[in-house]
């Protein structure tokens, strides 16, 4: 077979290629519901599930929403063996992919999701499919992240103003919702948030993505208050006061900083 450039290359069978790739890709690591709370099947229920994906929109829950172990209701942790030698020799406790959080307002009650760690490629549909499947009664679904200004892609790079947040809906989307402008191409969204916004989309459960792209290498309170439009929805309607809310931002983010200051920390 005949190169672009005119060599001659050995000809090599895609299929064979295809298995051996397989043999030897990371395979997925199973995950395992711990439940924290004697009355987990009341605290599955809810009316609208939110996906935390990130440091970021972690810290907007936590801040505004008061996430803590009084509400948490169930981890899921990834099970570890001997072939992640690696993995067990940086941390003996194991890993805790996705926490539930269940926050009432009124009657209304909101489940979050909260991912904080980094998952691989291999882990991102079954961690998606516990997101999507261990609540129940959701109605809508609201998945906030953020991603690295250097990742989004536009004609004068220049004329950004980071941190600036864009959203992307299923169809339907949610029916009360804050109107931040939509994602354009080639633009798209990663991991976790492309894999729960697809999944709705073909399940057509009602679901928006918003994600933060800030030029920080640590968390910064620009970044976190980007997504404050939110708090005047009824799905996030929360009894904390938002201006001591904003100053619990601040000093998270200080002590934040304040860890990371050392060369040998």
């Amino acid at each position: 077979m005949a190169s672009y450039y005119g060599e001659i290359l050995p000809v090599i069978s895609r299929s064979a290629d295809d298995e051996e790739d397989d043999e030897f890709a990371p395979q997925p690591r199973p995950l395992i519901v711990k439940t924290t709370s004697p009355s987990k099947d009341c605290e599955t229920l809810c009316d609208c599930l939110v996906v935390t994906v990130g440091e970021v929109a972690w810290r907007f829950a936590e801040s505004f929403f008061d996430l803590s172990r009084e509400n948490k209701w169930a981890d899921v942790e990834e099970t570890r063996d001997e072939d992640h030698v690696g993995y067990e020799a940086i941390s003996k406790s194991p890993k805790i992919a996705i926490s539930f959080h269940t926050v009432s307002s009124g009657q209304r009650k909101t489940t979050f999701a909260v991912c904080k760690g980094h998952n691989p490629p291999e882990q991102i549909w079954p961690v998606t499919n516990k997101i999507l499947g261990i609540p129940r009664g959701y109605k809508e679904v609201f998945v906030l992240s953020s991603s690295p200004v250097q990742e989004y892609k536009c004609d004068d790079p220049a004329l950004l103003e980071a941190p600036f947040v864009k959203s992307l809906a299923t169809s339907p989307s949610p029916t009360e919702h804050p109107i931040y402008p939509t994602l354009e191409q080639p633009n798209m969204f990663k991991n976790i948030v492309a894999a729960v916004i697809s999944r709705c989309h073909i399940l057509r459960v009602p679901a928006i993505a918003y994600v933060c792209f800030t030029e920080n290498i640590h968390i910064d309170p620009a970044s976190v208050l980007s997504l404050n439009q939110l708090l005047n929805t009824t799905q996030f309607r929360t009894a904390k006061d938002v201006g001591l809310a904003s100053k619990d931002i601040v000093r998270l983010v200080a002590n934040s900083h304040a860890k990371h200051g050392s060369l040998y920390t």
